[in-house]
């Protein structure tokens, strides 16, 4: 089986012509083959149902075992945005009872548990990109949770919820530790206080006092975080603060250009990341709006000059967080700051909230 899978894989990760494939096509080509090697008799109606009908309405395959539906899966053509058909899917797949739905394009797969609680969106737990990710991966994750074997017995949908769970544990730490790193460094604990000192005296051989250690928080490393629900922290206050370093940083206005300067950090909204290159800022400013709006998508295509489902529009494309979409990376820094003002204001933020500090290049 997992050779079989692994050498699918390849052939389309090589195959160039598949970003031309119709529904039918892929469904041929790709879906149809798949199945076969993960265990599933593709010819038997029984077992693999295409057009599966419900009340006059139908999803295109339909996963059987004893006759009982396991898994609905709808295929769309590769150039198709899967956005807006995970509604009509996840509702079919919720009325009937299945546990288990996927929407695909061929290369994109989303996997959802269509029972579980919240928006169609937190009920995805997973995503597979044929092109993009590593095989072993790949291969692994369809094995769990898509192999004859495993919806036979039940451990697919229980890899499913496993790996569901994992997940919103991660969302909750990774929530919690921005939180608990302001609470120790807004209110220094004496160990952590003891520890700057005893470091910066093995490194010098001159010992702090306790109330310089914690102003240096407090100046240096405080104005980067933020504790929840107060108001974000202004990066052009940070500049202010960061004068006093030895390098001089400064941040640009919207009339100066950015062509000999290095991106330090950017922010949008509330959110910000630490960079270092041009092409980091434009990738981030996409992944933030991608994570926070994944209905919207469609928005970034709107700008058809930047953004494609077609990588070979492109000169040096990147994909944007496993959406499908890809953005041009190959820009000048002042083109990539007009292209992040133009993104955030087609999400709906105003140009001011993005903002980027920089350093001028020695």
């Amino acid at each position: 089986m997992e050779n079989e899978l692994k050498d699918l894989i390849s052939e389309i990760k090589s195959n160039d012509r598949i970003y031309s494939y119709d529904e039918a096509t892929t469904k041929q080509a790709i879906i149809l083959r798949l199945f076969s090697s993960l265990g599933w008799k593709i010819f038997n109606t029984d077992e693999v149902k295409p057009e599966y009908s419900m009340s006059g309405r139908q999803v295109d395959y339909a996963l059987r075992i004893n006759n009982i539906n396991k898994v609905f899966i709808e295929v769309k053509q590769i150039r198709e945005h899967l956005e807006k058909h995970q509604e009509q899917l996840l509702s079919y797949s919720f009325q009937e009872g299945v546990k288990l739905a996927i929407l695909t394009n061929g290369i994109t797969w989303w996997f959802y548990l269509p029972l579980n609680e919240g928006s169609w969106e937190q009920r995805r737990f997973y995503t597979i990109d044929l092109v993009e990710q590593a095989p072993q991966d790949i291969i692994q994750r369809f094995v769990d949770f898509l192999s004859k074997e495993n919806i036979d017995s039940g451990k697919a949908i229980t890899n499913a919820e496993n790996f569901y769970r994992s997940q919103q544990k991660r969302e909750k730490l990774k929530e919690a530790l921005p939180k608990a790193w302001y609470k120790i460094i807004s209110e220094p604990d004496e160990l952590l206080i003891e520890l700057i000192i005893e470091t910066t005296e093995k490194s010098c051989g001159l010992r702090l006092e306790e109330n310089t250690v914690a102003a240096y928080l407090k100046r240096n490393v405080l104005p980067y975080y933020q504790e929840p629900l107060k108001p974000p922290v202004k990066l052009g206050e940070i500049a202010v603060e960061r004068k006093k370093e030895k390098r001089k940083r400064r941040q640009v206005s919207k009339k100066e250009s950015y062509r000999y300067t290095k991106p330090r950090e950017f922010s949008v909204s509330t959110s910000k990341m630490t960079v270092k290159k041009w092409k980091e800022v434009l990738l981030g400013v996409c992944e933030i709006l991608s994570e926070r709006h994944p209905s919207d998508l469609e928005k970034f295509l709107r700008l058809d000059k930047y953004f494609s489902r077609d990588p070979r529009n492109f000169h040096t494309p990147v994909e944007i967080s496993s959406t499908g979409v890809f953005v041009e990376t190959n820009r000048g820094a002042d083109t990539i700051v007009g292209m992040c003002k133009k993104t955030v204001v087609q999400f709906g933020y105003s140009e001011n909230e993005f903002e980027v500090l920089v350093d001028e290049r020695e």
